[in-house]
This record gives C-alpha cells, sequence and structure tokens, in this order.
C-alpha cells in the first residue's frame, strides 16, 4: 500500500476526487439544468458541427455573456469545445464524445434548484429555524439519470447540500463529536432532522455511518473532514449558483451584486467569503508570500525600508497580522520597531471586511491605520494616505485576491478588452509603486482544453463559476504578467502555486516594481 503524510493515497485520490465532482457540480449544476430548459443542449446535439454562441443564445433566450461562461464550465469538464475559445465574440461550442454520452444524465440536473435552497437553509435549521424548502425530501429526491456518467451528475447536484454540510458542520464543532467510536446523535448540540439530513449526505459518500441512533465518521469521512475548507468559498457564493438559471435567460436575478441600505451583500456570504480567503493565505500563500516580502526589511539602511504596508483589500487582516509578526520575529527592523515603527494599512472596499480586520488587528495589538480603498482607484487611495499623514510613496502596496475583482463598467466584458483593462489599472498603480513596488497575490482561471483531461483532479469549474456569475474577472496567468509588463512594470520576484492539480498554476505571488 502506498503511503504519503501516513495516508493512503489511493485514499486520498478517492476523497479528492468526490470534492472535485461537488465542488465544480457546485458550479456547473444548475447552469446544465438552465441550458437544458432553454432546448441548448437539444440545438448542440442535432448539430454536426460547432454553432455559434450568439445565434445558439438568440434562439434559446439566453444572455450571451452569460452563455459564453456556461460553456467555458462544460469546456473545463471535457462535455463542450469551443474552437477559438469561450468568450470571443464569434465563438463557437460543440458537444465532445463524453458530452454526448453525457446528455443521457442530464434529468438529474432538474433537481439542481431545490437542492441549492436546501442547502441555503440547512444552518438556521441546524441552529433550530424553520426546515428550508425541499427539507422533507419531496423536492430533494436523485432523478432518474442514465448512461455511464449518472452517478457523476447525481454527484454534481448533490455537491450543494455536501458543501453546506461540511461548512456548517465545521461552523458548529460538529466534527469532534464524530469522532473515534461516533456519538449518540441525541445528545448533538442541533436539530435532530437538520443533523439527520446533514449525516446521510455523507453517508450518501461514504464519509460517515447511522446505526441505532448513533453516527460516526468512516475513514474517508476522516480525510474529507480536513478538505472541508475547500468548501467554504463556493458554499459562501449559493445565492449567486441559484441565481444562475436567472441570469442566463436574461431575467432579473434574484439578487443584486450592489450591497443594500445596509452595506449587505445578497449575492455571497460575505464573512464566509472574508475567513476563507484568510486561511487560503494561511495554507497556501503565506510561506511565498513571506519570502516575498521580507528581503525588504533587510535591508541595511532601515530609514529606507518602507515605513507602512498598505493592503488594498485586506479582508479579515490576516496579510497585515502575519506580516508584521514575521518582521518582528524574524528580520533586522523587528529588533528596532521603537525608532522605526512599521504601521500597518488596511485598506477595504467593504465596510464588512474593515470592520473585522479593525478588530483582529486591535486585539493582536498590531500598529494600524484602517482607511477606505479601491483596487481601482489607486490615486483615490494615495490621496486618503496623504490625508492622514502617510506619504503614499513610503509604502509597500500589497493587494490579496481584489485585483480580479476591480470594477468594470463596460456592457460587455471580451477577454481582448479584458487584459487592456487590466493593464491599464496596474499602470495607475505605477506612481503609487515607484519605491517599494506592489506585491500582487492573485488567482487564475485556466484554458479549458488543458483542464479538461484532470477534470477529477481540478477545481477549476468551481473557481471559474462563482467568480464569472458575480462578474470577476480571473485571467491565465500569462495574461496578468503581460498586462504587467504593458503597464510598465518588471517583475522582481514570481512565486507559481497550484501546479499539482493540472500542471497550470492557479494562483501567484508576484513582486512587481517599475521597469
Amino acid at each position: 500500500m502506498s503511503q504519503a503524510g501516513g495516508q493512503d493515497i489511493s485514499l486520498q485520490a478517492r476523497v479528492w476526487g468526490k470534492v472535485c465532482l461537488h465542488l465544480n457540480g457546485l458550479g456547473l449544476a444548475s447552469s446544465a439544468w438552465a441550458l437544458e430548459r432553454s432546448g441548448a443542449f437539444a440545438r448542440l446535439a442535432a448539430s454536426a458541427v460547432p454553432l455559434p454562441l450568439a445565434g445558439l443564445a438568440q434562439e434559446c433566450g439566453l444572455c450571451q455573456g452569460y452563455l459564453h461562461l456556461a460553456c467555458k464550465l462544460l469546456a473545463s469538464q471535457g462535455l463542450v469545445r469551443c474552437p477559438g475559445g469561450a468568450g470571443h465574440p464569434q465563438a463557437t461550442a460543440e458537444l465532445t464524445g463524453l458530452g454526448r454520452a453525457w446528455l443521457a444524465a442530464l434529468p438529474a440536473y432538474r433537481n439542481a434548484p431545490a437542492v441549492l435552497d436546501l442547502a441555503q437553509g440547512l444552518g438556521a435549521w441546524l441552529e433550530g429555524g424553520p426546515p428550508p424548502p425541499g427539507a422533507t425530501g419531496e423536492g430533494c429526491g436523485q432523478e432518474p439519470a442514465a448512461g455511464p456518467l449518472a452517478a457523476e451528475a447525481q454527484a454534481h447536484v448533490r455537491g450543494g447540500l455536501v458543501g453546506a454540510v461540511m461548512w456548517h458542520f465545521s461552523r458548529l464543532g460538529l466534527w469532534e463529536y464524530l469522532e473515534g467510536q461516533g456519538t449518540d446523535l441525541a445528545g448533538l448540540p442541533a436539530t435532530a432532522e437538520a443533523l439527520r439530513l446533514g449525516l446521510e449526505a455523507l453517508a450518501a459518500e461514504g464519509w460517515a455511518w447511522l446505526r441505532e441512533g448513533r453516527a460516526g465518521l468512516t475513514e474517508e469521512g476522516r480525510l474529507a473532514r480536513d478538505y472541508a475548507p475547500q468548501y467554504f468559498a463556493p458554499v459562501s457564493y449559493l445565492p449567486t449558483f441559484a441565481a444562475a438559471p436567472d441570469l442566463l435567460a436574461g431575467g432579473s436575478p434574484r439578487f443584486d451584486l450592489a450591497p443594500d441600505g445596509q452595506g449587505r451583500e445578497r449575492h455571497l456570504d460575505r464573512a464566509l467569503d472574508i475567513a476563507h480567503s484568510g486561511q487560503v493565505f494561511r495554507r497556501t500563500c503565506r510561506e511565498p508570500f513571506l519570502e516575498t516580502v521580507l528581503p525588504l526589511f533587510q535591508e541595511p539602511d532601515l530609514a529606507a525600508q518602507p515605513s507602512h504596508v498598505v493592503d488594498t483589500g485586506c479582508g479579515d487582516g490576516t496579510l497585515l497580522l502575519e506580516l508584521y509578526q514575521a518582521v518582528r520575529g524574524q528580520t533586522p527592523r523587528g529588533r528596532h520597531l521603537d525608532r522605526h515603527p512599521l504601521v500597518m494599512v488596511g485598506a477595504e472596499f467593504n465596510p464588512q471586511a474593515g470592520q473585522i480586520a479593525q478588530e483582529r488587528l486591535s486585539r493582536a495589538g498590531v500598529p494600524h491605520v484602517m482607511i477606505f480603498g479601491d483596487i481601482a482607484d489607486p490615486g483615490g487611495l494615495a490621496a486618503g494616505l496623504g490625508q492622514r499623514g502617510i506619504d503614499p510613496l513610503g509604502v509597500l502596496h500589497v493587494s490579496k485576491s481584489v485585483l480580479h475583482n476591480r470594477a468594470w463598467r463596460a456592457p460587455a466584458v471580451e477577454p481582448r478588452d479584458l487584459a487592456l483593462n487590466l493593464a491599464g489599472t496596474l499602470r495607475a498603480w505605477l506612481p503609487q509603486a515607484a519605491r517599494h513596488g506592489l506585491v500582487v497575490i492573485e488567482a487564475h482561471t485556466v484554458d479549458p482544453e488543458a483542464a479538461a483531461p484532470h477534470r477529477r483532479r481540478h477545481l477549476i469549474t468551481s473557481l471559474d463559476a462563482y467568480h464569472g456569475y458575480s462578474h470577476q474577472y480571473l485571467v491565465e496567468i500569462e495574461v496578468q504578467r503581460w498586462a504587467a509588463r504593458a503597464a510598465g512594470f518588471a517583475i522582481a520576484s514570481h512565486r507559481d502555486l497550484g501546479q499539482a492539480m493540472m500542471g497550470r498554476p492557479i494562483m501567484s505571488v508576484d513582486h512587481l516594481r517599475p521597469a
């Protein structure tokens, strides 16, 4: 038996494959249902040649832009091929051989809306609230599906519910009760009916067992529990996935991307998204980020080092906290903070994130300032820093996963325009980064043709779905680096992350300096 870190490799592969099915299915299921309902799959199946997406959208009553996105999701799963690439105005699409076999499983996706409604209401139900729609099982049974991909399609549809279970069991601390020999269900701090439904969802995956009023985790389940954080970001976008059919149909979505009058966002659970971003930084980005940044605080001339670190889109403040502690404990600057203090600046567009970061940095005793900041408006940020008495040129600018969330005011987004807009945004940062540069941590999309052969190992379908439907503009790593050079930056150092999934980076840490 092969082992990796004390874990059976075949067991790891089996569990990871299920995680990928769930999360990519969460991104895909409601779109597949909407496309089947519109007749798009019937037209693709009847055609022996690729169909122009513009014409398909018109014939099926679909929004062309979201149809491009849906086809990209299908292409990354190897179900559709888009010669020339989805997103181009003249793009076409055709079913692959795998996609034609998959058509027999399409009935499974008719249940996607009910599962998403159930997933959105599970947390409140576990804590004593009313059962959500479909909780009785009448609207959440598996629809009949046929063909070689029937089980895969059904796993896709279950993804929303399994994801909600993974998040809420983690949030409520239920995993610890299920360790070892398991526990009596009556002793668990959750609504019995909701708890049983969640455990049955895990049992269907082979991750839990239920016998005579007791429940526990299987060997697979104990490993799956460790993968639970992978579900958090997609689950935070459950309202977005539920609205995807409305978006594809060009009707009024169930949510508005703009915050309401109290600054609350309705298309996602922002607090969960913020917490997940901090987890991603600690698990994946912390070490490459510190390797990139700490040398700046080891220069012998302490006065020439950055006086402040400004994190635009600071989220929950994790990056600022981790960097401050590392500078204090691992660099010469840390021994002289009395004479050369380092102040961390959290620049946030979202009030909820700003409040979370403020509280976290305060609790940790980190010297900090909180200001409004928009990644698309570096000039406004510089003015805000100046008003606080901070020299905008004396700071190190950093950002994590906000460059792709910059505002876009055009009615449509085409790949060439997106790349040029990214270059223009980075060019606006050039004056602010003149002295110490700009460190950018970013997530990336991947060419669907490159992703498709690894569809049981990657999460790019999920990543593209929740970013695309919420108007966040991921680009391939090559496009970002082209845009940086076109903006007038040189890439002083770079780290590529996440290649293990499919041989292509899905995150990067780049230190940009004026060329």
